[in-house]
């Protein structure tokens, strides 16, 4: 089962570079709200790191909308990517709260929680969020923004 999903979910390098791209400048603006609000006005890292999301999330959804899958953007579909966003932050706020309680380094964890991430991210929104026209309706047009 593990297998056929890998399958399905095997990118064409084109899209999957796009991702990466928007994925590092995702990540690059993420870590400057982080670090901003850390360094420089003293908010826990929590709340920075929320901020910090909201920001690059909007960056990530139109980026990843117009660039990476080409879609365009609209109500469905960037619920969806919230919702899959929320889980991926969940999983990330776990990581920096378990990486303080070790007393690791926050960088060193926010690094590591990014990068265990990129893979699931880019699965999720392959299968549930963009999914390739080929593989939800045969035949079909690409979907305009009053049906996704």
């Amino acid at each position: 089962m593990l297998y056929r999903l890998l399958r399905q979910t095997k990118p064409d390098a084109a899209p999957f570079l796009r991702f990466c791209l928007v994925g590092l400048v995702n990540t690059f603006l993420h870590f400057c709200v982080l670090n901003l609000l850390v360094e420089v006005f003293a908010c826990p890292t929590t709340w920075a790191n929320v901020a910090g999301f909201l920001v690059a999330n909007t960056f990530s959804y139109y980026a990843n909308s117009f660039w990476s899958f080409k879609v365009r953007p609209g109500a469905r579909s960037y619920s969806r990517f919230f919702v899959t966003s929320v889980v991926g932050t969940l999983i990330s706020y776990a990581a920096m709260d378990l990486g303080q309680a070790l007393n690791c380094l926050w960088r060193l964890v926010f690094l590591f929680q990014v990068s265990l991430l990129a893979l699931i991210n880019f699965t999720l929104l392959r299968l549930f969020v963009f999914p390739r026209r080929d593989e939800t309706q045969k035949g079909a047009p690409p979907r305009g923004p009053s049906e996704m």
